[in-house]
This record gives structure tokens, C-alpha cells and sequence, in this order.
């Protein structure tokens, strides 16, 4: 079984969507697919155009609404409020898992195409301002990036796994919330992806 796993990174989301595309163009489809946050919102839109429709993200129960999935991936406090799904409150699960590689894992994945935007998650040696949102999102920026490492030591020592790790990056990075050049982020992540699968396939 293949899974795409697609992490979160607001708007560098935009960099799946061009590596998506070199996967497809390549002949690679998922058979789950996997995300959070911004992964999330294109798992979703990979799920709808490629996989069958029946969910097999969001929740393990077929009653599970893709709505309150995406909702709850969105949900940024305090830029967006939790969201509510039977009486409790859920945030973005980027947050305790930017790369939900072992979700994959558990549900029967054998091989994993990770797509992991690093933009925004990773400290670049400058030095943190000193005001509560800068630190705060350091803080978080440390805890998620921890996370996502912890995973991938895990399931590269599972042998029964193959996995495709591609860091996606763009060389002018716009910044985490600066929406306006989706168009090179794409092209980024297919440039990515495009080096990747001619080193990996051949």
C-alpha cells in the first residue's frame, strides 16, 4: 500500500501542489493519503480527484465529515478558533504532528511518499525577538520540527517501509504568511520533486 504524506507550512502548501503533480505525471497514486494543516486541505483535494471519495483520512470512522477535518486542520489559535466536532474542541494537528508519518504506518503503509515543507519550521540563526509571539512561535517552531524528526528516525528503521522523504524549499522563501507567490512555490516543489524522482527511479 502507498500513502502520500503531506505536512503542514501555511502558505508553502503550494510546493505539494507542484510536487503532487510530478508524482501523478510519473505514474505514482496513493493509495491514502495523509496531512495536516495545509497537507491536509490538499490531501483532501488529492482524495477527491484521485482516490475512490470514501474518506480514508480524516477518520478511521466512515460517519467522519471531511468538513470537520478540514476545519479542525485550519484551526490556528489565535488566528482561527478551535473547531468543534461532537462537543469538543480541535486544533491544527500540526501542532503535535507536522508529518503524520506514523498514521500511515499503523494503517497498513508499505511505502511513503513524505512531502515535507520545511520553510517556517526551521531556525535560521537569527536571533528571536524579544515579544510573545516571536518567542512563542520559536518555541512551537522547535517542538514541531522535534516531532517530525522523531518520526522519520522511526520509520527509517522499520524495514518493512520504504520511504521517499522530499523536502520541499523554495530558494527566495516569501515567508510563512505571505500568499502572493504561490505560482513560484509551485514551480519550486516541482523542481523538488522532478531531482528527487530522477535520482530515486533510475
Amino acid at each position: 500500500m502507498r500513502a502520500f504524506v503531506l505536512s503542514g507550512g501555511a502558505n508553502y502548501g503550494a510546493q505539494q501542489v507542484g510536487a503532487l503533480e510530478v508524482l501523478f505525471e510519473h505514474g505514482l497514486r496513493p493509495d491514502m493519503v495523509l496531512g495536516v494543516s495545509a497537507g491536509a486541505l490538499n490531501a483532501a483535494w488529492v482524495a477527491a480527484r484521485y482516490d475512490d471519495g470514501a474518506l480514508r483520512i480524516f477518520g478511521d470512522d466512515p460517519s467522519d465529515r471531511v468538513l470537520d477535518g478540514l476545519m479542525t486542520s485550519t484551526a490556528v489559535p489565535p488566528f482561527y478558533p478551535p473547531w468543534e466536532v461532537d462537543g469538543v474542541p480541535y486544533l491544527d494537528g500540526g501542532v503535535t504532528s507536522h508529518l503524520p508519518l506514523q498514521a500511515a504506518v499503523t494503517r497498513g503503509a508499505a511505502e511513503i511518499f513524505a512531502l515535507r515543507n520545511s520553510h517556517g519550521f526551521v531556525l535560521d540563526g537569527a536571533p528571536v525577538q524579544r515579544n510573545v509571539f516571536s518567542i512563542g512561535s520559536q518555541a512551537i517552531s522547535l517542538l514541531v520540527e522535534r516531532q517530525a524528526a522523531l518520526e522519520i528516525e522511526t520509520v527509517q528503521r522499520d524495514r518493512s517501509v520504504r520511504l521517499h522523504l522530499i523536502d520541499l524549499h523554495a530558494d527566495d522563501d516569501p515567508g510563512l504568511w505571505n500568499f502572493t507567490r504561490a505560482a513560484e512555490l509551485i514551480a519550486a516543489g516541482r523542481h523538488i520533486a522532478e531531482d528527487y524522482l530522477k535520482a530515486a527511479l533510475n
